[in-house]
């Protein structure tokens, strides 16, 4: 198979290297030409216990120097999806699948505006990786990489991804429901990632600190009454829960959305937590310490992008 995945980030970077150790053709698409170069010469790196894994890649900024893809694995910032997909377009074809592997809420139902509903799969892992530089990870938690169709015509297309990945990691889980998916996911970052930038720790500290426990326990447990006001099954009972044993497994990882603010950039705030408020009030919920997380975030945010 030709696959194609869109942005070298942490996960993309990691999956690329995961991915190289199957009989595929491997490539990344990528939005910035300069950092494609920069990649392209220096090839993937994945640290993990103490050992380097060195990967050289085709990496490139133009899309018309790629073969049709047989599946493009979509790993941008949600912000960026739409942008993305566009930018990918020209590899699809009637046959293409094209995975969302990205958190928040919405990704898939952007790309459906590009792509049939029924090429598109939706993914989440549980895989800790924290970005060093441009193509260079560490990966520093293991976990399950979950598989679900984005509509009920595109369950061939979900098994063929799983069967890829199970090709190159033992931790792939199919599943029925989408939204029971993205949403067991999607609670457990609400409260692991703003807390970890409030608190500018690693995701074992919360853990450690009374405080911040509470604070990401309150956020999950507010998630998971507006997620099954809305008939969500998630995949746990207690999704506080579920962040503390997440918080455990991924001790020494640096979430994503402080690695975006360390970076000066712009977080997900707005596609996991203010994703949450925007469906508490459907609902006519209310969901204060997601609130004051958004707040929190944005405020940092601002700050840190206005001051690189």
């Amino acid at each position: 198979m030709n696959i194609v995945i869109v942005g070298p980030g942490a996960i993309g970077t990691l999956f690329a290297v995961l991915l190289s150790k199957t009989d595929n053709n491997i490539a990344i698409l990528d939005k910035d030409p300069i950092r494609a170069k920069a990649i392209s010469d220096k090839g993937l790196r994945v640290e993990n216990c103490g050992k380097t894994t060195c990967v050289p890649i085709r990496i490139t900024a133009d899309p018309s120097k790629l073969k049709p893809a047989d599946l493009i694995c979509v790993c941008v910032k949600a912000y960026d999806t739409e942008m993305a997909v566009k930018h990918a377009l020209p590899l699809v074809r009637n046959k293409t699948i094209l995975v969302s592997l990205q958190n928040g809420l919405g990704n898939a139902e952007i790309a459906s505006q590009y792509v049939a509903p029924s090429q598109i799969v939706c993914s989440v892992t549980a895989q800790g990786v924290t970005r060093i530089t441009c193509g260079h990870v560490q990966h520093a938690g293991t976990g399950p990489t979950f598989v679900a169709p984005f509509s009920s015509s595109g369950t061939e297309q979900a098994h063929i991804f799983a069967n890829v990945l199970s090709l190159c990691t033992q931790e792939v889980r199919y599943c029925d429901s989408y939204e029971s998916m993205i949403w067991s996911k999607l609670l457990v970052n609400a409260a692991i990632n703003p807390v970890t930038v409030i608190a500018d720790v690693r995701n074992g500290e919360i853990l450690q600190r009374p405080e911040l426990r509470a604070t990401a326990h309150a956020a999950a447990r507010e998630g998971q009454t507006v997620a099954r006001e809305q008939g969500i099954d998630l995949f746990y009972k207690d999704a506080a829960i579920e962040v503390d044993s997440v918080c455990k497994k991924t001790s020494n990882n640096v979430s994503s959305m402080l690695q975006d603010i360390r970076s000066g950039k712009k977080t997900e705030i707005l596609s996991i937590n203010a994703a949450i408020l925007n469906a508490a009030r459907q609902c006519q919920l209310s969901c204060p310490t997601n609130e004051l997380l958004v707040q929190q975030i944005i405020s940092r945010e601002k700050s840190v992008v206005r001051n690189k």
